[in-house]
């Protein structure tokens, strides 16, 4: 974890090209990067082939903030190719994770189960 964090760089600026420039990762995103890669791994983040990264991306690209249970559902719709699933209806869309096809949340929108009928 000390690799890039360590040498005095803030890791916006390592990774400035990150997503391919879209977006570029600014200083906005420095506490994001912080809670990836300590959280999931930086070679796991940065990896372009990996869902992680995919996931970190898209988020990105949201521009509406980071929201940890947010990246982990996409990083199950990366993971799992859920571009081909049967069903997909509001995944990677702007509304609220808990409106997503088979994810049930609380009253606290924390989602507390996954159900994708397989």
């Amino acid at each position: 974890f000390c690799s890039s964090l360590c040498d005095g760089a803030a890791l916006y600026e390592k990774h400035r090209n990150m997503c391919r420039g879209q977006p570029a990762i600014k200083r906005k995103h420095e506490k994001s990067l912080q809670w990836l890669f300590k959280n999931i791994g930086e070679t796991n983040v940065v990896s372009s082939t990996s869902p992680q990264h995919e996931a970190a991306c898209w988020m990105f690209r949201q521009n509406q903030g980071f929201r940890p249970q947010r990246y982990v559902m996409a990083v199950i719709y990366f993971g799992t190719k859920g571009a081909k699933w049967e069903f997909n209806d509001n995944w990677m869309t702007s509304k609220h994770e808990c409106s997503w096809y088979g994810v049930k949340c609380n009253s606290f929108k924390k989602v507390m189960e996954l159900d994708l009928g397989y």
